[in-house]
């Protein structure tokens, strides 16, 4: 997660949403999708890509990140 925070304070955006997607793979196999850091991941992945103007994509994942937070905090 720091790394891909690194990278999106350098602006290189296209290589924190190929990295977030690696490690999202992981926590979702390793930790599940009801990690905070799974959730996270959505949210990062989503501002990646609306700096890469991919408004739809990312607003796709804002809304991922607030269903999977609903269900995990009701």
């Amino acid at each position: 997660n720091n790394i891909v925070i690194s990278l999106l304070n350098l602006g290189r955006y296209e290589k924190a949403v190929k990295l977030q997607t690696k490690c999202r793979m992981t926590i979702k196999e390793v930790l599940g999708e009801k990690h905070p850091l799974y959730l996270s991941n959505l949210n990062y992945t989503g501002v990646s890509l609306f700096k890469l103007g991919r408004y739809q994509e990312a607003l796709d994942y804002h809304y991922k990140c607030i269903s999977h937070a609903k269900n995990i905090l009701g």
